[in-house]
């Protein structure tokens, strides 16, 4: 799993070659304010994140890697690196009203960043809203249906509940907003 999420500066590096597509330019978007470029990229749909994960020679994580990873390797934990949001978490109490700066909170203990707040992050997998066991349809790529892609780890406009590691939601493949980035998991093989 990447240390932190996709950059606004990693993402316009796959845009400037021609193989990513320019995010959203709404109010709280990160890709048209200065300054932001060690931001995550927000206002992403599921269709970009996985292109740029193509270019990057990454993939997105599936949902039991996300969680394998937030809760660091497994343990029992209330957010990605122990029970205190405050140093673990960029969250509506803490955030300023916008995404901060990648890595400047406390990482969890397989030293990863941001696992919990700052952006939502997408992952693989096909929503149910009854969990991902219930599915059995982890990663799935099945192109006959319209989907919900999973999303996880909370964002800097939402509250302590939402960035909680066991917290989880699903979005339609095409759906981009100010608290919605990812990560990226390694390639396989």
């Amino acid at each position: 799993m990447d240390v932190t999420e996709v950059t606004v500066g990693a993402y316009r590096a796959c845009v400037n070659a021609g193989r990513c597509s320019q995010p959203g330019t709404e109010q709280y978007c990160n890709w048209s304010s200065s300054g932001k470029e060690n931001h995550p990229i927000n206002c992403i749909d599921w269709h970009q994140a996985r292109a740029f994960a193509t270019w990057a020679g990454g993939r997105l994580p599936t949902e039991s890697e996300w969680v394998f990873a937030a809760r660091s390797g497994g343990r029992k934990e209330l957010y990605a690196g122990g029970d205190d949001i405050v140093t673990r978490a960029w969250y509506s109490e803490n955030s300023g009203g916008s995404t901060q700066p990648v890595g400047l909170k406390a990482p969890n203990g397989l030293g990863l960043f941001d696992m919990s707040g700052n952006v939502w992050e997408w992952c693989r997998d096909i929503y149910d809203p009854a969990g991902p066991a219930a599915s059995g349809r982890e990663g799935s790529d099945e192109r006959n249906e319209s989907r919900e892609r999973v999303i996880r780890g909370g964002s800097w406009n939402l509250d302590a509940w939402s960035a909680r590691c066991s917290r989880r939601l699903g979005f339609r493949e095409d759906y981009f907003g100010a608290g919605l980035g990812f990560r990226l998991a390694k390639a396989i093989g």
